[in-house]
């Protein structure tokens, strides 16, 4: 299974880069995520190509499975993240409110809920239903690259080139991190070996409100 594309030399290939990987629930279909802003399915029984998705503008930086395996949530340089039926190929929903490449996605293990985290430092959660954003729930300091969910699908985890990772409510939203009162403290790593306590500081809460709006 190798992603090919021909070069500008005659009678050339080289390997078109691969940025993420998932497998489905059923562990016999695999996804993958390209720079050629394609998303291949593979059956690994048959050892071919199942399905080939196509869609965003620019590379596809991360891609995830729904628990149920009908569908699979893409990230993308372009900015959005994307929702896509694995058996049609159909492309159900684009999510549109980032405001840097989407380079993380995670599907809650109770299926309804997406979380996205973004060049742009956030990590925003969208409901699978309606396909629309429910609401930032976290800041970094730095770009965001990784983000999982809790198996209780009741808080995000998030890991960013600020060194830290750090765990979100994902039913708060940042109009409650605005509110009247101190703001809520966050569990909070830093990779580089100091465990603490995160407050969120006003001045990022307040960045990730413009960039919101």
């Amino acid at each position: 299974m190798e992603r090919r594309r021909r070069s500008a030399g005659p009678g050339t290939e080289r390997p078109q880069g691969v940025a993420g990987l998932a497998w489905s629930p059923r562990g016999f279909l695999l996804a993958s995520s390209s720079n050629d802003r394609t998303v291949p399915i593979w059956d690994t029984l048959a050892g071919r190509t199942y399905k080939i998705l196509c869609g965003p503008e620019l590379r596809v930086d991360d891609v995830a499975w729904s628990p149920d395996g009908r569908f699979v949530v893409t990230g993308s340089a372009d900015r959005t993240a994307r929702i896509w039926s694995v058996v049609s190929g159909d492309e159900p929903a684009v999510l549109v409110g980032h405001d840097d490449r989407v380079h993380a996605v995670a599907w809650s293990p109770d299926g309804t809920r997406i979380a996205t985290a973004s060049y742009d430092r956030t990590v925003r959660i969208w409901d699978t239903r309606s396909r629309t954003e429910i609401g930032v729930v976290g800041v970094h300091r730095d770009r965001l690259t990784c983000v999982a969910w809790t198996a209780d699908s009741r808080s995000v985890i998030t890991g960013s080139y600020d060194g830290t990772v750090r765990v979100w409510k994902a039913e708060v939203d940042l109009d409650e991190l605005m509110g009247p009162g101190p703001v809520p403290g966050l569990p909070c790593v830093d990779t580089r070996g100091t465990s603490r306590t995160h407050a969120a500081t006003r001045r990022s809460v307040e960045r990730a409100r413009r960039l919101r709006a």
